[in-house]
């Protein structure tokens, strides 16, 4: 019967170090914004690729503190000749999205790119909450490269002759 016990201590045990993990994990990654490279059809000329960010919360984030290792990509607010200058200099933009808002990015292939397809790029920015921000600053981040761009572009142009 002495062993029924020390086996229920032991379950007790297990189900809550279970449990309080579960509660760190879920504090620090719940309610995440969605950082994702997302590819669209469009007219000829346009960029096709694209950095989403997505709020999954009810309250405004801000976003900012971009970086991109190595800088063979780089992120501009739109297609227009001033925005495309910034992602080539490097000019990153900061933003605060608005409760399940969206921010969607241009995501531009840079020059020094070439014969570097192979290179792994990570992009990755700081965000916090305006409503209850914490000690820290979290990060969310996407590995890629810059073949894996390219593919994703290509994919995503429209056919010749449509």
């Amino acid at each position: 019967m002495e062993w029924v016990v020390e086996f229920i201590k032991i379950a007790g045990g297990i189900a809550g170090l279970a449990s309080a993990t579960f509660l760190i994990y879920d504090r620090l990654v719940r309610d995440r914004p969605i950082f994702a490279i997302h590819a669209k059809q469009g007219p000829p000329g346009n960029n096709p690729l694209f950095l989403r960010i997505h709020n999954a919360l009810d309250e405004d984030i801000v976003v900012e503190n971009w970086h991109i290792v190595p800088p063979l990509v780089g992120l501009s607010t739109d297609n227009s000749i001033r925005g495309m200058v910034g992602a080539v200099i490097g000019e990153m933009p900061r933003a605060i999205l608005p409760p399940r808002g969206a921010l969607n990015l241009v995501l531009v292939i840079l020059g020094v790119a070439t014969n570097r397809d192979s290179e792994s790029i990570r992009i990755s920015a700081e965000w916090s909450t305006t409503k209850r921000p914490w000690l820290f600053r979290r990060r969310v981040e996407i590995k890629t490269t810059v073949a894996k761009l390219k593919q994703w572009k290509e994919a995503h142009r429209p056919a010749k002759g449509a």
